[in-house]
């Protein structure tokens, strides 16, 4: 037990995703069919978060589980990841709340299982964590860039102005890439899982793999020139209305 809880607590400091991948690796078989249920908690308590912790203090815990249906207090929330052998700490990671979840322990969670999961279970699982990791990569850069404009932006003057245009513009347009990106990685994920519950032929299974990641590759390269195109754009009007700014001081 001593060593599951040194390996929860080395657990505790890597980012939502990581938890997420070593809950679901643990927990393939149960939740086969349904890495989504995981998977878009993950990415909703990443929004929770901000670009200096990738964990909740209580007050904003007890927002995230009321926004998802649950009455559960914080002290009971402590209560009963204590009664699982978990020591809590002030703020709560993603790992916390799952093991809250589905009422898991430490022994469940390191412990070797027996019986082994197919190759196709596990390449559903390395497809769904895969375009999971890009939605989230995606988020990471995204909030660091806004924070720093952020900082900009509140210095006031030219830079500041341009700054807060530019935050203006990410809120608008970056949220709307990512809100396609995430719904190509949930129809992927999905595509996956249908693929092993319905035990397809291997080959034929492959097959339409490589068709969707060559559609996906092809759909990718089409956004980012849009996005290139876009952000020229933007640079554009940016130097424009500095141009004016300048003028006018």
């Amino acid at each position: 037990m001593a060593d599951f809880k040194a390996q929860y607590k080395e657990l505790l400091d890597q980012k939502v995703e990581q938890q997420a991948k070593v809950f679901l690796t643990q927990f393939v078989l149960e939740f086969q069919g349904k890495f989504d249920e995981v998977l878009d908690t993950a990415s909703s308590f990443k929004g929770y978060t901000t670009t200096d912790f990738d964990t909740l203090e209580e007050d904003t815990m007890h927002v995230f589980m009321e926004k998802r249906g649950e009455t559960t207090t914080i002290a009971q929330l402590r209560e009963k990841l204590k009664a699982n052998g978990i020591e809590t700490r002030h703020r709560f990671s993603f790992i916390d709340y799952m093991m809250f979840q589905y009422n898991k322990t430490l022994k469940d969670l390191f412990e070797k299982k027996a019986g082994n999961a197919t190759p196709e279970l596990l390449k559903a699982l390395d497809e769904a964590l895969t375009e999971f990791q890009k939605v989230m990569d995606i988020k990471n850069a995204r909030n660091a860039k806004m924070k720093k404009l952020e900082g900009e932006a509140a210095k006031g003057g030219v830079k500041g102005m341009t700054a807060q245009n530019e935050l203006a513009q990410m809120k608008s347009e970056d949220q709307l890439a990512l809100n396609k990106m995430e719904v190509t990685a949930a129809a992927k994920k999905r595509k996956a899982q249908r693929a092993v519950d319905k035990g397809d032929d291997s080959k034929a299974r492959e097959k339409a793999l490589k068709e969707e990641n060559a559609r996906l590759e092809a759909e990718k390269k089409k956004k980012e020139e849009e996005e290139r195109k876009k952000k020229e754009e933007s640079r554009k009007r940016l130097k424009e209305r500095a141009a004016m700014f300048n003028a006018a001081e």
